[in-house]
């Protein structure tokens, strides 16, 4: 069986912590294929110059944060899923997050839940892609549909004038 190929943003201030969610990744199945960064600036550099099909968000991080990365992926109009992985989340943080555009969260010493919880969210961001790109078409072709009419009109209107 090979593994699916996972395009992955960690924004995570530690390297060995980074390490632990790569092979929990790879042993749920995915080629994960990682940036890590720690700051907005690196984050919003990261989010301009690639596709993510997932982001991996540290709740807190010295400088920055889980909620200020939800904030930079909303404030770029990106619909990025996001995933609060945190070594401690109280309830109410993790309501906040939730509220701020988090698609789901997970402590770090549960990292069980963390290939499900991918799964499900890259397949549901996957799912709306396809939804827009329908909606796209169809608007395309009642766009060319109401050309279509507009030329037969013409047409007609010519032919009248001129016959």
């Amino acid at each position: 069986m090979t593994a699916e190929r996972l395009r992955v943003l960690l924004v995570e201030d530690r390297e060995e912590d980074a390490e632990l969610l790569l092979r929990r990744l790879a042993s749920a199945g995915f080629a994960p294929e990682a940036e890590r960064v720690e700051s907005a600036g690196a984050m919003e550099a990261a989010l301009r110059r690639e596709s993510w099909d997932i982001a991996l968000l540290d709740y807190r991080l010295p400088g920055f944060s889980g909620l200020g990365a939800l904030a930079l992926v909303r404030d770029l109009g990106l619909d990025l899923p996001c995933i609060i992985v945190s070594g401690t989340i109280d309830e109410d943080s993790a309501v906040t997050a939730l509220k701020a555009g988090a698609a789901n969260f997970v402590l770090k010493d549960n990292l069980t839940r963390l290939g499900p919880a991918i799964v499900r969210e890259v397949r549901e961001a996957r799912d709306r892609e396809q939804l827009a790109a329908t909606g796209e078409l169809d608007g395309t072709a009642e766009a060319l549909a109401a050309f279509e009419a507009a030329h037969a009109d013409l047409e007609a209107k010519l032919r009248a004038v001129l016959g």
